[in-house]
């Protein structure tokens, strides 16, 4: 049996990087709990996936790194000549 359907969470810090990822089972519910509440008391954010989608996050950003920024793009009615 699979467990990618499986409720799950992914907890962010404020800068959106991952640093709690853990399964929604029954047996485990306080201790889940205690973690996402650690994570929002510490200013992070915490979402709803599934097993599969930790996986897929995972393998996209990696464990307590950055989520890359978009670059700022530069203002189209700056004036850039100065003559």
């Amino acid at each position: 049996m699979s467990d990618d359907n499986l409720p799950a969470y992914i907890g962010r810090d404020k800068d959106g990087a991952i640093i709690l990822v853990c399964a929604d089972e029954p047996e485990y519910a306080k201790d889940t709990a205690k973690s996402i509440a650690k994570v929002i008391r510490g200013g992070g954010t915490v979402e709803r996936s599934t097993v599969a989608g930790v996986r897929a996050a995972m393998d996209t950003e990696g464990w307590g790194k950055k989520k890359p920024k978009q670059p700022v793009q530069p203002s189209l009615f700056e004036d850039t000549d100065h003559d």
